[in-house]
């Protein structure tokens, strides 16, 4: 039997006054410290003590967060009703004592606690615990009129959202490219000249996100007659300035005869070594290079500075030259100076007319996708933020709450860390008048907040530990009961995790320098288990060092290392044990940074091995080969003379043709492939011939749903004895289930929408990217393998960080920030410039050290 750890006089009588009705909170909870039972408990204790379940509101950061939430009150709320006095007794207990065996609850206390499962289920509304977005829109459809939004609006879901923007994208691209010499047409030649296309689709997805955000807190950018100065004023650009002025100015700073002088100084040298020597002819070139018509600056400055641009860091002449010529030393000096003034001033210019650039064309773009949402009276779900902050902060708080359902008593927050700027502007409005006038006086109205700094983790989404910190300070300023939030509650013991693991965590980050930006105060953590009996082993392996030429990627091959070891413990299972008992795939989580080479490297390594792995987590459902098969061959059935995509189609598990089958068949055709296919006497390939005209017969009549269905379920080609579905699983693995289950759900929504012919479905499919995410919690018995991101919440026995080795990834950098400025302003920067020679930005380095943790 495990033995628990005492928590402590302290940590008990600390949880509990966490969750007092009568007193604000704001709890720092470690990972696995058991922060849903707290908020849970305080949400009972409300309601013991009185209060409405009506007037209860507990926002959560999912809706997944949310159902387990409220399933965690109803299923306490429904044991209570049966218990006996003693068992009632110590359960009220275990809420309001440090010594629940001794509490001895009252008559009425227990007719009440009983009755409190009832009272919930029959409240007006229901027991209010639910997500932000949710409770936004609940509040939007009351009061549609006060908030500015549609009266019937409906919700735009993320993948539709997405629909929207790329054809907002779309429109406006054929825009630009019709009209070169227009404003937008110009802009989009800026940004051509900047970047790639790739990396023009990625700027412009931040830049448009960047616009979400100046709405979502009601900041907005200069007026159109003031943008210009505005960016010009704010990076230090002149009015006057230009690339040629930047470049002529820098190149008058050099004389190319002291270039020269210099070179043929280290030539007259008594020894020469090779490197002096190839100096000196640099020396030579840069001088020529001044003297030319258009002179080059990367060419004038090349001896001063390294491969990448940055000056070195000691004096390229040595001793003996500057012995010699002593006033070499501040041709040195003066020309790496030069360079850093240069490149600084470049660098502005640039990023002035960059950042306009791109501006206009995201702005284009947003109101194109605006448009078309306002046409169809939707709004997405950072439009359910923005309106109802509108809403709350505009001086309607009181009212709006009033005439909802009688108004709010208290509000709970989950996952306090993730929430936003705008999202925290929301609740201080819902909370106003919790803290000031009759609303402070007349009832005892609370405030509670549970979260970690050190799982903020989404600052992709918008959260910033940052503001977390300023709104718990807000609130301990404002609040009459604030002592708990002033001195949050701490709660650090963990329910699921060992000493051994936990102390090894708080090892790492005892140095000051390994935990800056894991809290806004950086104090020491402190983590520690409440199981004595759970076992734990840290294991650190060296890092795989750079390969040499010939070798095995060095991901490559610590992927291998990490799948022959579980597939070791697998094939040993009664040497390898886990609480007890032989270790399962299931008890294994593999963590990776983001799904890049290496995690796929992961799952193909364990496939190698026969190690049974789960699905990834999220994946894009346009890009699953058995997606990708489906829609090949539907394109090869609606347009024969397609040669390319029938061939993929005959290569694909459906059909299972060699190279040399392929060659065969359409070398020296004199139509199109599918006409030979139809020639050729062999009986497999009439086989495959009658089964594409049939199915070509069936794609002119059938809607999208009914096809693939059909498709799926019929026998394959290349074995008519078995299914479509059944043959490409064993060809791809079983976990294709899923995408083909979301692409049939598409393909029914399609009809559902009323275009329902085959051909726009495949066409819509080409543009499209369907991001589908796995619920990993009630994977089988298989290994995970995630992101860190992935795998918040999640726990397993056997936990591999994969990747936690080096500095974030520079490519991971936002490549659009917004400036504020004065006035409730900002300006959007976009530089496009590279920065492979900076160091990753402090916020990134501090999220990977929190992700790590």
């Amino acid at each position: 039997m495990k033995r628990r750890r005492p928590l402590g006089q302290a940590e008990l009588e600390a949880r509990i006054a966490a969750t007092d009705p009568t007193h604000d909170a704001w709890v720092a909870a470690n990972a696995g410290s058991g922060k849903t039972r707290i908020l849970r408990n305080r949400v009972i204790r409300l309601m013991l003590d009185g209060t409405p379940p009506d007037r209860i509101l507990c926002l959560t950061y999912t809706r997944a967060a949310a159902a387990e939430m409220q399933g965690r009150i109803f299923a306490e709320l429904a044991r209570w009703v049966t218990l006996e006095d003693t068992a009632l007794d110590q359960a009220i207990g275990e809420l309001v004592s440090t010594a629940p065996e001794s509490y001895h609850a009252s008559a009425k206390e227990r007719a009440l606690a009983r009755g409190l499962f009832a009272r919930a289920i029959e409240a007006p509304g229901g027991l209010k615990v639910q997500t932000i977005h949710a409770f936004a829109e609940r509040i939007l459809h009351l009061f549609p009129i006060e908030a500015g939004v549609p009266l019937d609006f409906a919700i735009l879901m993320d993948e539709e959202a997405r629909a929207l923007r790329d054809t907002a994208r779309r429109e406006t691209l054929e825009a630009a490219l019709a009209t070169p010499a227009s404003g937008l047409g110009k802009a989009f030649g800026e940004i051509l000249e900047a970047a790639g296309l790739a990396a023009f689709g990625r700027a412009l997805d931040e830049a448009l996100a960047a616009l979400s955000r100046l709405a979502l807190e009601d900041q907005h950018l200069p007026q159109d007659g003031q943008l210009a100065a505005a960016y010009q004023k704010a990076l230090g650009v002149g009015a006057w300035e230009s690339l040629g002025r930047i470049e002529a100015d820098f190149l008058t700073s050099f004389d190319p005869a002291l270039f020269e002088g210099a070179a043929g100084i280290i030539e007259a040298q008594k020894k020469v070594s090779d490197a002096q020597r190839a100096l000196a002819d640099v020396l030579r070139a840069a001088g020529r290079a001044l003297r030319a018509e258009k002179p080059n600056p990367a060419l004038v400055i090349a001896p001063f500075v390294t491969d990448k641009g940055l000056p070195k860091a000691r004096c390229i002449f040595t001793k003996d030259v500057l012995a010699q010529a002593p006033e070499l030393a501040e041709l040195d000096d003066a020309a790496k100076a030069a360079w850093l003034a240069y490149r600084a001033r470049r660098h502005a210019f640039l990023t002035c007319t960059r950042s306009l650039a791109m501006l206009t064309f995201a702005r284009e773009v947003q109101r194109r996708y605006v448009g078309a949402k306002t046409a169809r009276s939707l709004l997405d779900f950072d439009d359910l933020i923005a309106a109802l902050r509108r809403l709350l902060t505009s001086g309607q708080a009181a009212w709006v709450l009033f005439k909802l359902d009688g108004g709010i008593d208290h509000v709970l927050i989950d996952e306090a860390q993730d929430t936003t700027r705008a999202m925290w502007d929301i609740i201080a409005a819902l909370t106003e008048e919790f803290f000031a006038g009759e609303g402070a006086r007349k009832r005892v109205r609370t405030l509670f907040a549970v979260g970690d700094e050190k799982q903020s983790i989404y600052s992709f989404q918008g959260a910033d530990p940052r503001v977390f910190e300023e709104y718990r300070r807000y609130f301990a300023e404002k609040s009459p009961r604030g002592a708990l939030i002033e001195t949050p509650v701490p709660l650090t013991f963990s329910f699921r995790s060992s000493d051994d693991v936990l102390s090894a965590v708080d090892d790492v980050f005892r140095p000051e320098e390994n935990r800056r930006g894991l809290t806004a105060r950086g104090e020491a953590l402190e983590h520690k288990s409440a199981d004595l009996d759970f076992p734990g082993h840290v294991e650190f392996w060296p890092p795989a060092r750079p390969r040499e030429a010939g070798e095995v990627p060095g991901h490559v091959r610590v992927a291998e290392e990490i799948a022959q070891t579980i597939a070791g413990w697998l094939a040993a299972p009664e040497r390898h044990l886990v609480d007890g008992r032989p270790i399962r795939p299931a008890d294994i989580l593999i963590l990776v940074r983001v799904r890049n080479a290496f995690f796929e490297a992961v799952r193909k390594a364990l496939k190698a091995l026969g190690v049974p792995v789960a699905g990834a987590d999220r994946l894009t459902l346009q890009n699953e080969l058995v997606i990708q098969d489906l829609i090949a061959l539907a394109q090869a059935v609606l347009v024969p003379e397609d040669d390319l995509t029938l061939a993929s189609v005959l290569k694909s598990p459906l059909f299972g043709v060699t190279e040399a089958e392929l060659e065969g068949l359409a070398r020296g055709r004199g139509g199109s492939l599918r006409a030979a296919l139809a020639e050729r006497g062999e009986e497999k390939w009439q086989a495959f011939a009658t089964w594409l005209d049939a199915l070509a017969e069936r794609a002119r009549r059938d809607a999208p749903f009914p096809f693939f269905a059909g498709v799926l379920s019929g026998p394959a080609p290349v074995d008519l004895t078995r299914s479509v579905q059944a043959v490409l699983a064993e060809q791809l693995g079983a976990e294709i289930a899923d995408p083909i289950n979301a692409f049939l759900h598409q393909a029914l929504s399609h009809a559902q929408e009323g275009a329902g012919a085959l051909l726009p479905f495949v066409l819509a499919q080409q543009n499209r990217e369907t991001q589908l995410k796995r619920d990993a919690e009630a994977a089988e018995d298989k290994v995970r393998v995630m992101t860190v991101h992935g795998a918040k919440g999640l726990e397993g026995r056997i936990v591999f960080l994969a990747d936690a080795h080096g500095t974030p990834d520079r490519a991971m950098e936002p490549a659009v920030l917004l400036l504020p400025q004065p006035r409730g302003e900002a300006l959007l920067l976009w530089s496009a410039l590279p920065r492979a020679d900076e160091p990753a930005p402090l916020q990134q380095e501090r999220e990977a050290r929190r992700a790590v943790l």
